[in-house]
């Protein structure tokens, strides 16, 4: 699998805006999750952290935990920096297939605008793993951009989920101010 490194001026616009602008509406996205505090969490696809650190916190008071997964050592690296003050927070570096997690050991995996950044063909394959890491009763939280030029059909992320055995609990288009048009769904296992 091959992916393109993030540039040096990506990094620091997506961090300015996801730590600044942005993150009064990731805090919100967070909010909607309804967490209770206790779950043991995979974010696939952890970028900058925009989302994470508003999930730490909320997990940490809980005695929950977060695995930040992502494939970008320079990614990887820009979240540690941004989320390494918490101790219920770890780090893994890699595919979803190289890495050492087992299955059915999540209650909960968040996929935060990631999966149409994946070729698609190997987002099927993909999201059959990560629905393999949720415990049963699980759930899935996605939220992914609609736009023709960056973004997938939502009708495309109703069938990969349903195609890894996950049933739809809430699916909804939302205008999501600096992203625009959003699917925001929940599946569970």
């Amino acid at each position: 699998m091959s992916f393109k490194e993030p540039s040096s001026t990506q990094i620091f616009f997506t961090v300015a805006i996801g730590h600044t602008f942005g993150s009064f509406f990731w805090k919100n996205y967070v909010k909607s999750l309804n967490l209770s505090g206790n779950e043991k969490i995979l974010e696939y696809g952890s970028g900058s952290g925009a989302l994470s650190r508003h999930i730490a916190p909320i997990l940490l008071k809980g005695g929950g935990s977060l695995t930040c997964v992502d494939v970008s050592q320079k990614w990887m690296s820009t979240i540690q920096k941004r989320v390494n003050n918490y101790p219920n927070v770890e780090f893994e570096l890699g595919t979803i297939f190289d890495l050492d997690i087992p299955d059915n050991s999540y209650d909960a995996v968040v996929i935060h605008y990631v999966l149409h950044d994946i070729d698609s063909n190997l987002r099927e394959e993909i999201v059959r793993a990560l629905s393999r890491k949720l415990k049963k009763g699980g759930k899935v939280y996605i939220r992914e951009p609609l736009a023709d030029n960056h973004g997938m059909q939502s009708a495309e992320i109703r069938e990969l989920m349903i195609k890894a055995g996950l049933n739809e609990i809430n699916f909804k288009i939302n205008n999501v101010r600096l992203v625009g048009e959003s699917t925001e769904a929940v599946f569970e296992k």
